[in-house]
């Protein structure tokens, strides 16, 4: 057998909401089902990154466990020129304390988890600093907004 050496496509979903997110319709889907779509759909890794909330993270990497990766993140509202989702995402070794506590520093509380209304009132710009202090890293979440 010989064994290949060097870069390689894989396939990523890193924007996946779940029950956890106010806009996510089916209540009654559970990580199992999340993680069965995803390696149904050939991904090769997955992002949960539900609207300011990461209750379900480590029940979903538990659901992966051996069949597909899955990075820790969160999509985070934040004030300055209108409604700026921004996404950080984590190390695989990383899980839901990681991100409620990010969601702590930016003053999201645990009332306002899960609803995508909540917002920090931070700026953009001291969101992604606050997410690479926290060791992640930002994404925008909708480039092609007009926000």
């Amino acid at each position: 057998m010989t064994r290949q050496h060097g870069l390689s496509f894989k396939k990523l979903d890193l924007h996946i909401h779940t029950p956890e997110s106010e806009c996510f319709l089916d209540k009654n889907v559970t990580p199992k089902q999340i993680i069965d779509k995803a390696i149904e759909q050939e991904l090769d890794a997955i992002a949960i990154t539900d609207h300011n909330s990461g209750a379900l993270i480590d029940d979903v990497k538990e659901a992966a466990k051996g069949k597909i990766t899955v990075f820790p993140g969160v999509e985070i509202t934040c004030s300055g020129g209108g409604n700026i989702h921004i996404i950080a995402l984590f190390d695989i070794d990383k899980g839901t304390k990681t991100v409620e506590n990010l969601l702590g520093t930016l003053e999201i509380t645990e009332d306002k988890y899960g609803k995508p209304d909540a917002f920090s009132n931070y700026t953009p710009t001291q969101v992604i600093d606050k997410i690479h202090e926290k060791g992640g890293i930002a994404v925008l979440a909708h480039a092609n907004c007009n926000h």
